[in-house]
């Protein structure tokens, strides 16, 4: 948390980008982020914890 408050009040502050006509500022790509982050956590965790039979 402390370090995604530091990256956008800082290193992302003039941040903006356009995707597919799609314009994203500094907030918009911490929450993009995290919801990758979290959607790949699933796949993950299914592979880790439960792994196929042999």
């Amino acid at each position: 948390m402390a370090l995604v408050s530091l990256l956008t009040s800082t290193v992302l502050l003039h941040f903006h980008g356009a995707l597919l006509g799609v314009h994203f500022g500094r907030i918009d790509t911490v929450f993009t982020v995290a919801a990758l982050l979290v959607t790949a956590a699933g796949p993950f965790s299914l592979l880790t914890f439960h792994p196929p039979p042999d």
